[in-house]
């Protein structure tokens, strides 16, 4: 069993914290994964205002039980496709510029 299935954050081992260098996160393309059961994530993505993870995309993603299917803050424009997930908890969006999605099935 997993914590997290799919984890992207551009503060990496406490960067930022007590400095302004942040990790530029950008450009993913996430396809075809597959997973039984999440303790507490499906996807998430933690970008700061400085430098928000953006241009990304999750393709054909499905997680068959979750606490929290997705949980996105400080991202630019973020694309889910044909993505299944059963949640518990939902979803957590924070300051989201632009989010295209389109999910089959959301239970």
């Amino acid at each position: 069993m997993l914590t997290l299935f799919v984890r992207v954050t551009s503060m990496y081992a406490g960067e930022g914290m007590d400095n302004h260098h942040f990790t530029e996160v950008h450009d993913i393309y996430v396809k075809d994964l597959k997973c039984k059961k999440v303790n507490v994530a499906a996807l998430v993505l933690q970008g700061t205002e400085e430098k928000p993870i953006y241009n990304v995309t999750f393709d054909n993603v499905d997680v068959d039980k979750a606490g929290i299917g997705l949980g996105f803050s400080n991202t630019k424009t973020i694309g889910v496709s044909n993505c299944n997930w059963e949640v518990m908890l939902g979803c957590r969006l924070q300051p989201v510029r632009k989010m295209v999605y389109s999910i089959n099935r959301f239970v």
